[in-house]
Parts: structure tokens; sequence; C-alpha cells
């Protein structure tokens, strides 16, 4: 009997021949302890498609400054080996035949596709299962970062620096990196470096959970920028406190004048109708990166504005801005549940102007978006979750917004359901939708993806692929900026998963939230990836 963890796994990928691309690595086995940390909250009841044209209401917010820390002289905790579950182990067996896919859907041929898939230049292990602390978490939420010398990962609730060849410089405990209050949960990751900036910004989420008393609970994001291109080097940090609410899978974007990050609001206590809406907070991106700096500022003065929370909507990812110079963020939204429009958001002018407007501009029609079956994988008959059909991530580059989510998907003339990834790429001038590409296998199923668009326009998306005979892997897929709308490469293999993901005894196994990617700020038509497989650990 062997148990099953999740690892991560770190590498550099590039699309077409001469690309090159880094993968990082990772674990996939972590748990949260309590019902919401580390979780995507229950979305709202699923509703009609809705005519949300205009502008959210905006108030003037503060950050309370937290501190500052330096990851070189953080405590890194001990590891608990414990509270493992033990599987059977099971062989992978042949892949299932690829069938005909509908015009909608493009089929994953692998190698055998005439558009070559994305080359793998390099490749490390990233956090562990086992890294985690003070016990193994679920879904791990993998996210990375790479600035000019660094690559910076996090999982739920660790964090780890490493040099570019995969050399680990540092390892510490996110509650302690972000400074939260002793006894908070805490979950919820997410870091991108900012090239224009030379920064890395980060966000992370904690509550405190008070039974019978609502009015003491609160939930808090935090907020930690660094001082320098250099992620070993100190960080200033921040929280916004929430009573009653905690901010729930918070996405983070950046343009050269603003910070924007959207997250959805759930009740902190467990009952029915926790759904409180999706708010958008807008900070000024100056104020962040100065820090203590500034005649006329302190380190607590960061200006921003943040939205009334509406149920309208649910899940509005801000995308981030790879173009320099660019003031105008982007983000986008689908409705809940199943959705055949893509709402385009615009957020202009700043917290510093008094100017802030946050616009839903546009939503134009999608093929149909729909939440996908969970995962087959072999050995059990416990599936992996794929959540739901919320957008997952989105980026901008040169006038084009790419969004990423998890779909429902068919392979006529079969009705049988599968999960595949959903890239939809949205003309910012125009409104229009330039591309909406469905990718996955007949028989298998596609989830998680990251993307990144590299200094070319080429696109990167990494992912994870189980079938009744596939136990989870890592894959990356792309195209070519001038590749025939709606097509994609075949996908390359990452890590072969090894056996059944079975970590907890819940009926459906809890994989992440989120893969990551990053371009490499010193050789922009770089991506660096991190995803999740199913690690045997030995045990």
């Amino acid at each position: 009997m062997r148990s099953s963890r999740l690892l991560l796994l770190i590498v550099i990928v590039a699309v077409g021949v001469t690309a090159l691309l880094t993968v990082p690595g990772g674990d996939a086995s972590y748990a949260p302890a309590f019902s919401v940390a580390g979780s995507q909250g229950a979305p709202p009841t699923p509703t009609s498609e809705l005519d949300t044209s205009g502008s959210l209401d905006m108030t003037e917010i503060t950050l309370e400054f937290a501190g500052q820390v330096n990851p070189r002289i953080l405590p890194r905790p001990a590891r608990r080996l414990s509270d493992r579950q033990s599987v059977p182990f099971q062989s992978p067996g042949d892949v299932q035949a690829l069938a005909n896919a509908p015009e909608a859907t493009t089929i994953d041929t692998a190698s055998s596709d005439p558009l070559a898939p994305p080359s793998l230049l390099t490749s490390f292990d990233g956090l562990d299962s086992f890294d985690n602390s003070p016990i193994l978490l679920h879904p791990p939420d993998p996210q990375l970062a790479v600035g000019p010398n660094h690559v910076f990962e996090m999982v739920n609730i660790m964090g780890r620096i490493f040099s570019k060849t995969g050399t680990t410089l540092d390892t510490f405990d996110l509650a302690t990196f972000f400074l939260v209050e002793p006894g908070w949960p805490d979950f919820d990751p997410k870091v991108i470096y900012d090239a224009e900036s030379g920064r890395f910004f980060a966000t992370y989420v904690s509550l405190d959970d008070n039974p019978g008393s609502p009015n003491n609970d609160f939930g808090r994001l935090h907020i930690a920028i660094s001082t320098t291109s250099n992620p070993l080097d100190p960080w200033n940090v921040y929280f916004l406190e929430i009573q009653r609410d905690f901010p729930d899978f918070p996405g983070i974007g950046l343009t050269s004048d603003k910070v924007t990050i959207s997250y959805n609001l759930f009740l902190i206590n467990n009952v029915p109708n926790r759904y409180r809406g999706v708010q958008v907070l807008v900070l000024e991106k100056a104020d962040l990166v100065a820090g203590a700096a500034g005649a006329d500022l302190t380190v607590s003065d960061v200006r921003g504005v943040i939205t009334t929370p509406t149920t309208s909507f649910f899940t509005i990812r801000p995308a981030h801005s790879l173009t320099p110079n660019a003031t105008t963020q982007y983000m986008a939204s689908v409705n809940n549940g199943t959705s055949s429009v893509i709402h385009l958001w615009r957020v202009t002018g700043t917290p510093a102007g008094g100017d802030v407007v946050i616009t839903n501009v546009a939503s134009p029609s999608i093929i149909t978006l729909s939440s996908p079956p969970d995962a087959q994988q072999p050995g059990t008959s416990k599936p992996i979750a794929t959540n739901d059909n919320r957008v997952l991530e989105t980026v901008w580059r040169s006038g084009r917004l790419w969004a990423s989510a998890n779909a429902a998907c068919t392979f006529p003339p079969s009705t049988t359901p599968y999960s595949c990834l959903k890239l939809i790429e949205i003309d910012t001038g125009s409104n229009a939708v330039l591309q909406d590409i469905v990718f996955g296998a007949s028989g298998e199923y596609y989830y998680y993806p990251a993307i990144r668009t590299d200094s070319s326009g080429n696109l990167t998306a990494v992912f994870t692929r189980s079938s009744s005979s596939l136990f989870a892997e890592i894959r990356v897929a792309g195209r070519l900026s001038g590749d025939p709308a709606n097509t994609m490469t075949g996908s390359q293999l990452i890590k072969l998963g090894e056996l059944p993901y079975v970590p907890s005894t819940s009926t459906v196994q809890r994989w992440g939230d989120y893969s990551g990617a990053a371009v490499d700020p010193a050789d922009t038509s770089k991506v660096w990836v991190v995803g999740e497989y199913a690690k045997d650990d030995g045990f």
C-alpha cells in the first residue's frame, strides 16, 4: 500500500520549435484542515444571462500597515510526516484513442500534431506535501513569480525561493511572511513579478472565526510588496480587514499605475446563502512601491478605493498587464454555472486622481461555458474535483486579453461530458472575441489551466490531465501568435502521474484552485510554469 501526495514541478517552456519553456516543481497533495481554508467558496445559484453593463459604486479605503519582513530570517517550521492515507497502487493503463471532436473543440493530439508542442528546457521539484506544515493540506493552490534572478513559489501555507537553476535559497511559512495573527487560518496565495516596477506583489487570506459571535468574525486580505527585485530582501506587508466576511479566491492584476485585486466575499459563519458578492479593490501602485518613502506619505498611507459588493457576478479576474506603460486595467468574468457570454471589464483612473471608474464595457457571446464533471483517475472510485466554470486567470498584452477556465465538453457522437480547457482571446479595442478554444481529448479530463503570453504573443497553458487509465499528470500546450485561429499545439508531458490521488476520505478529492505561470523578465521569450502531479512518496 502506498500513499498519494502532490508534487509541484517547476519548468521553463517555450511555444514553437525554438521557444524556451521552464516549469517550476511542486507538490499536489495539500488539504485544508478547516472548511474554508484554501478552498473556493460555494458559488451563488446559477442565474440567467445578466444585462449588467454599467459602473460599480466605490468608496475610499485605508490599508493597515502590518510591518516589514525579511524572508532570509523567517523561521522554517518543522515538518510533520503524518495524517497520510494509504491507497492501493495500480499501474496506469493504455491511453484511450482520440475520437472525432466537434468543430468547436480542439483535440489534443500531442506529439502527432503537425504544430509542435512547447519545448521544455529544464525542470525541478518545487514544494512537496511534506514541506507543508503543520499538517498536509490540499488543494495546494500552486503559484509562482519569476524575477531577474529568482523563482518564488507559493503553495497553500508555504513559500520557497529558488535560484533559476533550482537551488533552494529559502523556505518559510506564509503566515509568518504575511504577518498573519496567531491561530488564524490562512490560505489562497497569489504572487506575481512586475517587470515595470521591478517588484514582487503577493496576496494572501486569513480569517478569525468566533462561533456564536459573528460580529467578532474578521477576514483579512494580506498584501505584500518587495522592496527590490530580489525576493530575499525585505518586504512591506499590509492588510485590509473585513468584518464578518472573508475574501475568498483573490486575483491580482497590475498596470503601470494601479494594483487591482478582486475576490468573492463569503460570511465566515458556515450558514446557507453565505455568498455576499464579488468585490474589487484598486490601490495606488506608486504608494505600494514607495513604502515609507515620499514627503507626503507614511508607510501606512496607501490610497485606494473599493467597490460595494455585488451578487450579480461571481469571480471577476483582473489581468496582469504584460505591456509596459499600460494604464487601463482589464478584467473578465462569466456567469456562474453556465455562461454564453464573457463579461469584459475596464478599470480607468487612479485612487490618487480620485477618478477610478470600473465598468462592464461589453459581454460578447462565447461557446457555452458550463461547469465540468469531476475528473476520473485509475485505481479508485473517487474522482478529482474540477470545481466550476469561473474564470481562473487573465493576462493582457498589446490589446489582447486571454482568459482561461475549466469547461464541460463532449466529443460527438458520444454525449458523455468531460472536462476541457477553455481559452478565450478578446480584442480589447473592439471588445470582440477573436478566439474561443475548447481544448481536450475524448475519454480524458483536462483542468486548472494557467496561462501566459510571451513577448511575441505566443500562448502557453499548463494544466493537469487524468482519466480512467491516467494518473493525474502535468502537461503543457500552446499556440504561436500566427497559428490559425482556434487551434492549439499538441500537448507536451511534463511529469507523469504515479498512482491514485486519494489524500482524504472525501467522496471527491480536492486538487487545486489554479496552477501557475510567469514570463521570465530576463528573457521574455521564456515562460515558467508550475503544476501538480500525483506522486508516489514510497509510504
